[in-house]
């Protein structure tokens, strides 16, 4: 074992004694290194550690579970066909949920960001496309493909989805995490976040032929 693995080991065993994000955060970076060093079985078992339980459990880890941590899952499936194996039955799983209860958030998003790690995208439009209009599942999972509606030029639908008036509330929040954001990383990563987000919000408005909502987001967003 290197030094490296075993100060993370024993950070580990020493978070353990303690909150759950401090275990959360000693876990993924031994999760990290483990994959670093080709110990795919035991980084892959401290991955689905943090997906399934660990960031699911521990406040202000939402958003890295379904982007960090899946990126870090994606790198390894593609060495590693376990990890690609559990992905799929991870959105396997959520899709069952998504289908017995549509107006949940939490399957859809879990569904749309494991498709998209997995090269999937289309399945998730399958499935939107599949769903009666106006019905509340439909609406649920279209908060989630959103970006893909604008990516096929389906602004309409997308800017039903989400008006200005929702994107605003949003902007809002995205501000506050930016002026609160605790390292400049973090802060230059959001910034690049919100520009694109409403980039592509903008991109909605417009073509779907609402100038006056994508004159007052210029505004807002200048």
């Amino acid at each position: 074992r290197s030094n490296t693995l075993i100060r993370a080991q024993e950070a580990v065993a020493k978070a353990q004694k303690g909150a759950l994000k401090g275990e959360v955060d000693a876990r993924y970076k031994l999760a990290q290194t483990l994959a670093q060093q080709g110990m795919n079985t035991e980084a892959l078992k401290e991955f689905l550690w943090l997906y399934d339980e660990g960031m699911k459990k521990a406040e202000g880890y939402h958003g890295v579970r379904l982007s960090f941590l899946l990126s870090d899952l994606g790198a390894l499936g593609r060495r590693y066909p376990p990890a690609l194996e559990a992905m799929q039955q991870r959105r396997d799983a959520a899709r069952d949920g998504f289908l017995v209860s549509p107006g949940n958030p939490g399957f859809a998003q879990d569904l749309v960001s494991l498709n998209s790690q997995l090269k999937a995208n289309q399945a998730s439009m399958d499935l939107y496309d599949g769903l009666p209009p106006g019905s509340p599942g439909r609406l649920n999972l279209g908060h989630f493909v959103w970006d893909e509606l604008v990516s096929r030029q389906r602004y309409l639908e997308a800017s039903e989805i989400r008006p200005l008036t929702v994107f605003f509330v949003s902007n809002d929040l995205m501000e506050k995490m930016i002026e609160t954001a605790k390292t400049d990383l973090e802060r230059k990563m959001l910034r690049g976040f919100y520009v694109s987000q409403a980039a592509l919000e903008l991109e909605a408005l417009a073509g779907a032929g609402n100038l006056e909502d994508a004159t007052a987001l210029v505004k807002k967003c200048l």
